[in-house]
């Protein structure tokens, strides 16, 4: 986020001098992201669970339509129990993308008719030894733009943990972005090293704004006030 900070000269009021008051102004052409690794902390969140490439269909909802770039991956996988917590949703029943295949394969593209707040994904990190060629056991990643297609600025990005040690073999991990404002156009989903794969077992969106800290304001209504006081005083 950029601020640019200009002198403006204000009366206080009738009768005193004109004073050097800081006014404060903030560019919010490209909002900063913040992250997240609940899915409970995504106000208004709606989970979007599908098994194997029913992830790849558009989705419809309200006002938004998602269209995935379908990428045709590698296939999808089943059996895999979820941990059934709200901060990582899903079925274990998801779908496997990126894999090193003769067919079409790379980054998934998610893009938004309206743009979105926020924006997260439940990954499932595989340790097998097929699996862990094709880099699954890998974190993987979460690109959001304000344009389509991941066009335009990039606003920010969330690598999920990876698979670690567990008796199973497996874990899944949520993760997401959310801005202040609606200007998520679209997402780019992927492994963290090239071409390698990632397992994708549903994604999460909000259409609700994370509220900014008004701390800017306040300051600058703090220090107006002060001054505004102290004159007045030596008068």
């Amino acid at each position: 986020m950029l601020f640019r900070v200009r002198i403006m000269k204000i009366p206080c009021y009738k009768g005193l001098s004109w004073l050097g008051i800081l006014a404060l102004s903030v560019n919010c052409a490209v909002a900063a992201l913040t992250t997240t690794s609940s899915f409970t902390a995504i106000s208004g969140g709606v989970f979007v669970n599908g098994a194997g490439y029913s992830l790849l269909q558009p989705y419809n909802s309200g006002p938004l339509t998602i269209t995935p770039s379908f990428n045709f991956g590698s296939g999808t996988f089943s059996g895999y129990t979820p941990p059934g917590v709200p901060g990582e949703p899903g079925d274990g029943n998801g779908f496997l993308a990126s894999f090193r295949a003769p067919s079409p394969n790379g980054d998934l593209t998610l893009d938004f008719s309206t743009p979105v707040a926020a924006f997260g994904a439940t990954f499932i990190h595989l340790d097998a030894t097929t699996l862990r060629r094709w880099g699954l056991h890998l974190p993987g990643t979460i690109r959001a733009y304000d344009g389509p297609n991941g066009t335009g600025n990039l606003l920010g990005s969330v690598n999920s943990s990876g698979w670690f040690a567990s008796s199973l073999g497996y874990n899944f991990d949520f993760v997401g972005v959310m801005s202040a404002s609606q200007n998520i156009q679209s997402v780019v989903i992927g492994g963290s090293v090239e071409p390698k794969g990632f397992g994708l077992d549903g994604y999460a969106y909000s259409l609700t704004p994370v509220p900014e800290p008004m701390t800017a304001s306040i300051i600058c209504l703090g220090l107006t006030s002060v001054i505004c006081l102290k004159r007045r005083h030596r008068r």
